[in-house]
């Protein structure tokens, strides 16, 4: 059993970190800089050092005596910045990963630094340049700060260009830029810039009234996290940052917020909400497959929601679109698409000058005839960002039972395993651009599943059992063919047709469960051989979350976009004949509801959850009258009364108005 204390303590992947600090008043003494005699003499500026370095190569040791010198621009002040300190100079701007908490107080904005450089290494994290103490970036150690960053005098003019979102390039990025005539989309409104509660990060989105958009990022750990978002329009300065071709804006403290003017306009991502008054079947209606792209000369406007995006990698450059009559494919020439078009979205498209037509018989909607993308800056234009947290339905089907009807929409699949000539394969080999494998049911109809090697996922195991998998549904020169959203729409933990175990759901099940979710990494989606993700309703599923070092499953519905959710965490199958009993920990944080139920089935077949019998397993769990965060056994719980394989499942209910408390589970065993 792991005791821990939680802390508050998390790591942001990405390109920056954040945590919290405790704001404090000290005695600020009488500094004015040092003597002239002993100042260090700049012999570089921060573009001759990022001209060291290639983004996206490995980091560059700097074995120059290359000294630089500049304003601090940003630091920890507010905890939207963990441990990182941001310099600028007239030709740029740089950070510098140092290993120490409270930075403001040495390092407040405005001071005057000199940073000596040799030894230090310039690299990128996913295009953003930062300087380190090795080839990976890792922070300079305390010990060590002093004898590479020499702080000046405080007071000094910090810098600061205006820009708009589509003129901001390479060279601002790490400096701090202002952006006018700006406004969060109005879907963002009320909102939280960050999850405070679970103290996770999130993204919300700006606009400009020209319809273009950037993220700004903002830590659970900031003290301005739980602020809500304004209504209004006006000024917002930040530091600029790119993820991969994603822009974004981390701001320093709540104060480089200036949005109490007037707003430009009532939608999200593109302006006013336009009027639907069509179809995507009206659309669709226009090409005919295998023939020349036609252009949609009449003002069709379709409201649908987004179905996939390229968050997984497996999707490029386009997004997947569906409503209640069918689905299609939107080209767009830019990555990145989650960050404003995430599944679940609702969008407004202006089909008007656009081309539809068809890949190798998949429809498509493009710039023009030759299925290009719409270029970034016009893709607002056509694409008008809408509500969030919508519910993208999934059409159940059988392989056989596939149409064009379903071209580009969500479709579930029942009772199907991967072929055992698969098994033990990768989704995708990493010397070709896409791997087919072949995906079959019980009465022998097979399907592909394409993935491409730059899904995030493409070097994990194909699942090795029966049950159910949810994809979107295409064709290619006349083979059907299903492309994976991510690997929570594969539960395939069931019994195979064969017989096989399927990797330990199903079957004869397991005599032993003993699990403390200690091999996932934070944030991670539970995903545990022969364990079962359900997400039953809503937009989300059972996570790892990690304190302290203890990692654990948790689930909540705080901060969610959808208004409801239940989601199960299933162990594998237990045999019964081999063990009698179970036991488990729980906790609660920021109680608002009993959210969390424990039940078991002797009948589930390893992936249709909702067809199982469920019956409710007595057991103490984590309620209003106990501490936050603090671990309660749930004592051991007899299954004798059982007989077979039995599942036991953590389900959890939730809605995002009220009944948010988060819910922890830990340690599983079965004996």
């Amino acid at each position: 059993m792991k005791n821990i204390k939680l802390i508050s303590f998390f790591f942001l992947s990405l390109l920056l970190g954040y945590t919290a600090c405790v704001d404090q008043d000290f005695d600020e003494p009488p500094v004015t800089g040092l003597p002239e005699e002993v100042k260090p003499v700049a012999n570089a500026t921060i573009a001759d050092i990022l001209a060291l370095h290639s983004i996206g190569s490995p980091a560059t040791e700097i074995t120059s005596d290359a000294i630089i010198e500049g304003v601090v621009i940003g630091n920890d002040v507010s905890g939207n910045i963990y441990k990182q300190l941001f310099i600028q100079d007239a030709t740029g701007g740089i950070q510098i990963r140092l290993d120490v908490n409270e930075l403001y107080n040495d390092y407040p904005l405005g001071r005057q630094v000199w940073i000596k450089c040799q030894g230090l290494f310039i690299g990128d994290y996913n295009g953003t340049p930062q300087m380190g103490i090795n080839a990976n970036a890792d922070r300079v150690p305390e010990s060590l700060v002093s004898t590479y960053v020499v702080t000046g005098e405080r007071d000094q003019t910090i810098p600061l260009t205006t820009k708009t979102i589509n003129d901001l390039g390479f060279n601002d990025i790490n400096t701090l830029i202002q952006l006018e005539n700006v406004q969060f989309l109005s879907s963002e409104v009320g909102d939280t810039y960050a999850d405070a509660v679970n103290q996770s990060t999130q993204n919300r989105e700006l606009e400009d009234c020209n319809g273009n958009n950037i993220i700004l990022r903002s830590s659970g750990f900031s003290d301005f996290a739980g602020a809500t978002i304004p209504d209004g329009g006006g000024t917002l300065t930040a530091i600029y940052a790119v993820f991969g071709n994603t822009k974004q804006l981390t701001i320093r403290q709540l104060s480089d917020v200036a949005l109490d003017g007037a707003r430009c306009g009532t939608g999200g991502g593109g302006g006013e909400i336009p009027t639907p008054n069509a179809s995507l079947a009206d659309v669709l209606a226009i090409h005919t497959i295998g023939d020349a792209a036609s252009q949609i000369t009449s003002d069709l406007i379709v409201e649908a929601v987004v179905a996939a995006d390229d968050e997984s990698g497996n999707f490029y450059k386009n997004i997947i679109v569906q409503d209640g009559t069918g689905g299609l494919q939107i080209r767009m020439n830019d990555t990145g698409l989650n960050a404003t078009y995430p599944i679940g979205r609702k969008v407004y498209i202006k089909t008007m000058g656009l081309y539809i037509g068809d890949y190798n018989g998949t429809p498509q909607l493009s710039l023009n005839a030759d299925g290009d993308g719409i270029e970034p800056s016009n893709i607002s234009s056509y694409v008008v960002a809408g509500d969030l947290g919508q519910t993208v339905t999934s059409t159940i089907k059988t392989i056989d039972a596939l149409t064009t009807a379903d071209l580009n929409t969500l479709i579930e699949l029942s009772n199907v395993q991967f072929a055992d000539s698969e098994q033990g394969a990768i989704y995708a080999e990493s010397d070709v651009s896409g791997t087919n494998r072949t995906l079959e049911d019980c009465d022998g109809n097979s399907i592909i599943v394409r993935t491409s090697r730059f899904a995030d996922f493409a070097e994990e195991t194909l699942a090795a059992g029966n049950g159910s998998l949810k994809a979107i549904y295409t064709i290619y020169q006349g083979t059907n063919q299903l492309v994976l959203r991510n690997t929570v729409d594969v539960n395939l933990t069931g019994t195979r047709c064969d017989g096989g175990s399927g990797g330990g759901g199903g079957g004869g099940g397991s005599d032993m469960v003993n699990e403390d979710f200690s091999g996932l990494g934070n944030n991670d989606n539970i995903m545990l051989d022969g364990w079962v993700n359900f997400q039953e309703e809503g937009d989300r599923v059972w996570i790892a979350k990690e304190f302290s070092g203890n990692v654990y499953a948790q689930m909540s519905s705080y901060n969610a976009d959808a208004a409801s959710n239940k989601a199960w965490l299933i162990t594998p199958g237990i045999d019964l004949s081999e063990a009698s009993s179970i036991s488990f920990e729980t906790a609660q944080a920021f109680y608002a509801h009993d959210g969390l139920t424990v039940w078991i089935s002797t009948d589930f077949d390893g992936s249709d959850v909702l067809g199982a019998t469920w019956n409710t397993l007595p057991c103490t769990i984590a309620g209003s009258s106990d501490p936050n965060h603090e671990w309660i056994p749930s004592g051991t719980i007899d299954l004798s009364g059982f007989s077979g394989t039995a599942y036991v499942a953590f389900k959890y209910e939730g809605t995002a108005a009220a009944n948010t408390t988060s819910y922890r589970v830990d340690n599983v065993v079965v004996e």
